[in-house]
């Protein structure tokens, strides 16, 4: 049976420049205003479930809002024995390679795959009908901070169109939502850097690759 570390180092050894985090389970580094990697997450005592996951900086309330477990031809949620690990992670480490390349970029990640990320993401979501409210956020703060402001506008009014299917209730969570947006969306790149040095510092990211 593997241990924690050997597991971690696995997966390390395959994705070098991704960095473990407190000695848990998440292998993180950093690009930009974003911080993403792979979480180990724990599953059974035989087994665990690798995710994709990524956090927008940006967002005045940070969070891994892009998690994603993989699947296969034969398993819709693939899941990693740790017996004999070595060997049974290889099929798990494949597919998070083909199916988030940002991971084996070195520092020269460019700014087209950390937004195919969030994009891929929401269109994900909203064929599982759950919300991608905090993922749709981060793309458009993402493609703002770039400069990209006709893809933010066409990313804003594909927002819009969606809230207003949504009934009142399950917006009560932001409060006055035109006003919560404007807070989080109409933000200058001064602010958004901001954000940025007041994120890393409350969630002691900055000892993460790429700072």
């Amino acid at each position: 049976m593997s241990t924690e570390l050997q597991v971690c180092t696995d997966w390390l050894n395959a994705f070098p420049h991704l960095s473990r985090f407190k000695n848990g389970r998440k292998l993180l580094r950093v690009w930009g205003p974003v911080i993403f990697g792979i979480e180990l997450e724990k599953f059974s005592s035989e087994a665990y479930r690798p995710r994709f996951v990524a956090m927008n900086l940006l967002s005045s309330f940070p969070e891994f809002a892009v998690s994603r477990t993989l699947s296969s031809k034969r398993r819709p949620q693939l899941s990693v024995k740790y017996a004999v690990h070595s060997g049974n992670c290889l099929e798990a480490i494949d597919i998070m390679k083909s199916s988030f390349p940002i991971l084996e970029n070195d520092g020269d990640t460019n700014q087209g795959l950390l937004i195919s990320v969030y994009k891929s993401e929401v269109d994900s979501i909203l064929e599982e009908s759950a919300s991608p409210l905090a993922v749709w956020f981060s793309l458009i703060q993402l493609l703002t901070y770039f400069g990209d402001t006709s893809s933010a506008l066409v990313e804003r009014d594909r927002l819009d169109v969606y809230v207003k299917q949504l009934s009142a209730a399950s917006l009560v969570i932001f409060g006055d939502f035109p006003s919560f947006l404007t807070r989080e969306l109409d933000v200058s790149v001064s602010e958004f850097e901001k954000r940025i040095k007041s994120n890393v510092a409350k969630g002691k990211w900055s000892s993460l690759p790429g700072f």
